[in-house]
């Protein structure tokens, strides 16, 4: 038996969440550069703006009823 060349088509619905941006840009501010998890300097700088370039991630997921909000996030290295 030879294998399919052109693979079914599926339909994937999948739900996300609208984050504050408020919160993002408080996160990265209080971080000021540096991972708030290993407390290294970020290892990256942004080319558009020259800012050090963090992830904002919440330490409880938003998935299972994590806030978003500035006390329930993290800015960490990529």
């Amino acid at each position: 038996m030879s294998p399919n060349k052109k693979p079914e088509q599926i339909e994937i619905k999948s739900r996300g969440f609208k984050r504050n941006p408020d919160v993002v840009l408080t996160v990265l501010n209080r971080a000021n550069g540096i991972c708030e998890k290993c407390e290294q300097n970020s290892p990256f700088i942004r080319k558009k703006d020259q800012t050090p370039y963090l992830e904002v991630h919440h330490k409880k997921q938003l998935a299972h009823g994590g806030e978003d909000s500035v006390e329930n996030a993290i800015a960490v290295c990529p």
